[in-house]
C-alpha cells in the first residue's frame, strides 16, 4: 500500500519530496501529514480527451472532468461549443484538478504530462499533399489551449508530452 511504501522510503531517505500521482481525473487519496512531512508534490496528468480520442482540434468540445465528478444531470450539458467555450472548459477542468491538491493538503501541484498527440489531422501537416503539408495551425491552436489554461489563475508547472528524439511520424514513439 502507499503507507507502506511511504514509510520504507522515508527510512532510507526522510528528506525525499513524495509525488503523489494518482488515475486521471480520479481524486487523490487522503494522506496523513504525519507520512507527507512538508515534503510531497500533487502531480495529475491532463489531456483534452476528445482531441486526444479524435486527433483533431474541434469547434465542439466537453467538460469531461465534470461529468466525470457528477457536476452534470445528463452528458448533453456537458457539450461546450466554440474556442473561447472550449478554452473556460480546459481552464475550469485543470483548476478543478488543481483543487484536488486540498486533499493531501494544499501542496504545490505540477501536472506530469499535458500535451497533444502528434499524429492529430490524419499526420497530414508531415505527410500531406499540397497546401496542408507543413500546415501545423490546428495543432497549435490545441497545444495552445491546453498550456495556457495551465497559467493564470492555475499557474501549473509542467512538462509537455512529446515524442522521443527518435521519433518517426509515420511509426510514433520507439518508432
Amino acid at each position: 500500500t502507499w503507507v507502506e511504501y511511504v514509510r520504507r522510503l522515508r527510512q532510507a531517505h526522510p528528506e525525499a519530496i513524495l509525488v503523489v500521482a494518482h488515475p486521471v481525473f480520479a481524486q487523490p487519496p487522503e494522506l496523513g501529514e504525519a507520512d507527507l512531512k512538508g515534503r510531497a508534490v500533487y502531480s495529475t496528468h491532463y489531456y483534452d480527451g476528445l482531441t486526444l480520442v479524435s486527433r483533431k482540434w474541434n469547434f465542439f468540445n466537453a467538460d469531461a472532468l465534470g461529468l466525470l465528478r457528477g457536476k452534470y444531470k445528463h452528458m448533453i450539458h456537458a457539450v461546450v461549443l466554440g474556442e473561447s467555450a472550449i478554452r473556460r472548459s480546459l481552464r475550469s477542468q485543470l483548476g478543478i484538478l488543481k483543487g484536488d491538491a486540498d486533499i493531501i493538503g494544499g501542496y504545490p501541484t505540477m501536472i506530469g504530462e499535458i500535451g497533444i498527440p502528434f499524429d492529430m489531422d490524419g499526420r497530414v501537416a508531415c505527410f500531406g499533399e499540397g497546401k496542408r503539408r507543413g500546415d501545423y495551425k490546428m495543432k497549435r491552436r490545441a497545444l495552445d489551449a491546453s498550456l495556457n489554461e495551465c497559467d493564470g489563475a492555475n499557474a501549473f508547472s509542467y512538462p509537455i508530452w512529446t515524442d522521443f528524439p527518435d521519433n518517426l511520424q509515420n511509426w510514433g514513439e520507439g518508432g
